[in-house]
């Protein structure tokens, strides 16, 4: 296997600008939830977040193509998530 030297861009001479650094997981906010909207709910049987009523993915679509609630059980996002655990958009 050949190893491969990637080159990364250096800030121009005499910028303010500071080099490049590759992210790591302190990059990024991985520690709290991001809920679109106060009306969010979760589906207990597969965790998909909706406002619309019913799951996506559990809901059983229709002949006419409308997807309606299945056997699963949507609870209020908020409701579970302590402060500090959550981040409204």
């Amino acid at each position: 296997m050949s190893k491969v030297a990637v080159r990364r861009r250096q800030p121009a001479p005499g910028s303010d600008a500071p080099a490049w650094r590759p992210p790591t997981a302190n990059s990024f906010d991985w520690q709290r939830v991001r809920v679109g909207h106060r009306e969010e709910q979760t589906c207990t049987a597969c965790g998909e977040t909706t406002t619309t009523g019913y799951c996506i993915r559990c809901g059983r679509v229709t002949k006419i193509g409308d997807i309606i609630a299945g056997d699963s059980q949507l609870v209020p996002t908020l409701s579970y998530l302590n402060a500090g655990e959550y981040q409204e958009s």
